[in-house]
């Protein structure tokens, strides 16, 4: 994202370089939701296919290891992409490379993840993911607030609940506690999610600019997913 000068501020040289077509800006809106759309559908169909297969937990639990193949295939890409973005994620093909490498990895984790669920279940928290998107999705188009100003708190806070996860990972945790954890993730992704539809609209202090269509894709369809699985680890039934 790119930060805008402060309102007050501008001069002519700044309205120039933040001046974006409206119709330039819709055709950007386009092109990422096309990108995501193809991403939802890879690992639509990944899930399906291997929810499709009975034995998949069973095979799942006795190679756990490939766990690690799809974490390395979602970590590497999504760093290059993000820290990287002049020499990444603006240049053709590497970026579509990347990213669908990281479809590929994160796709593979969701399966792995619904393998061990009933289901009926998993459709079921996907449908209710889907209305969720299209909620946030409209309350941050249409509110006068500017969450994109919270992006900083936001990843504070995520960043202490990750310490606190890490914590508890070695601990006996009540059922409460994990209920509660997996309500504040769900929560500061869906704040997330607004964030990122924001600077995808633009108009907001930060806002995603023309050339960053990979990564207002990759940020928006992570968000999606990990919404996905906080609801199915809240609302899911494991086989």
């Amino acid at each position: 994202m790119e930060e805008a000068p402060p309102t007050g501020e501008w001069n002519e040289e700044d309205r120039e370089a933040f001046k974006i077509p409206i119709e330039n800006r819709r055709n950007f809106i386009k092109k990422v939701l096309g990108i995501i759309s193809a991403q939802m559908f890879v690992t639509t169909v990944i899930t399906a296919v291997v929810m499709a297969w009975e034995d998949s937990n069973d095979w799942f639990e006795a190679h756990w290891w490939i766990v690690f193949i799809f974490l390395v295939m979602m970590i590497i890409p999504e760093l290059m992409l993000i820290c990287c973005r002049n020499t990444f994620a603006r240049k053709v093909p590497i970026n579509y490379i990347l990213l669908l490498i990281f479809t590929l990895g994160t796709s593979g984790c969701v399966a792995m993840i619904c393998s061990s669920y009933q289901p009926l279940s998993v459709l079921l928290v996907a449908i209710l993911t889907t209305g969720l998107t299209c909620l946030l999705t409209a309350f941050a188009i249409y509110t006068d607030t500017d969450f994109t100003k919270a992006i900083w708190v936001v990843l504070g806070f995520s960043c202490l609940l990750s310490v606190v996860g890490l914590i508890l990972m070695f601990v006996d945790v009540p059922r409460g506690v994990a209920i509660l954890i997996s309500c504040l993730w769900l929560i500061i992704y869906g704040v997330f999610l607004i964030i990122d539809v924001q600077a995808l609209a633009g108009g907001k202090k930060y806002s995603f600019s023309e050339e960053d269509y990979i990564v207002a894709a990759l940020q928006i369809y992570l968000d999606v997913i990990m919404m996905f699985l906080e609801l199915l680890k809240l609302l899911g039934k494991a086989k």
